[in-house]
């Protein structure tokens, strides 16, 4: 497999960075500054297992550890605000997530999630998850309207992707392609593309 610069990839679950010491919580609200940057520097100072790659200017790809018995990939595209994992969650086939993107003053990258998620089913249906939280977060100013647009234009591009059986896309089967086989023999069975 050609090698690619490890990055920090660095998640924010948005309205929950009051979580006892960086843990996730499942009560949003709009917290103050000062709160949000304490979490993100805990969050930032954990350092995950996971390998990280710079795959291109658009695109990192998360793999499990090294040596781990899970099989799984996450790919995020900076520039079209989604986040695909498969494995990861444990959900049927694909899961996307709505995302959007900034760099740390380390050097991180840190994924905001806008909690807007679309399981996706090997047949192309799908659902779309947490819409009620969305909207919460948006109304409360959690997730800042700019970013509620970018999120909402995601989700509607990528749902005229399935419905016109255009998922995945020739970029996510390229990079699937290219980094499953380096994951096998886990036992899991591998995402069927066409």
């Amino acid at each position: 497999m050609e090698r690619f610069p490890e990055v920090r990839i660095v998640w924010h679950h948005v309205g929950r960075e009051h979580g006892l010491n960086g843990t996730y919580t499942t009560e949003l609200r709009l917290n103050s500054p000062e709160v949000v940057a304490k979490y993100l520097a805990e969050k930032e100072a954990l350092r995950s297992p996971n390998r990280c790659y710079q795959h291109d200017a658009d695109t990192l790809v998360e793999l499990p550890p090294a040596g781990s018995d899970r099989q799984w990939i996450i790919v995020y595209f900076l520039d079209r605000y989604l986040q695909f994992s498969f494995g990861y969650k444990r959900h049927g086939w694909w899961l996307a997530d709505v995302v959007s993107y900034a760099q740390s003053e380390s050097g991180a990258t840190i994924v905001r999630d806008l909690l807007l998620d679309v399981e996706i089913d090997a047949d192309l249906r799908y659902r779309i998850i947490d819409g009620e939280e969305f909207v919460k977060a948006t109304e409360s100013g959690i997730v800042p309207f700019d970013e509620a647009l970018s999120a909402m234009q995601a989700l509607f591009t990528l749902a005229v992707e399935l419905d016109h059986n255009k998922f995945p896309d020739s970029r996510l089967e390229r990079i699937y392609e290219q980094y499953w086989p380096a994951l096998s023999g886990t036992g899991i069975s591998a995402p069927i593309l066409n």
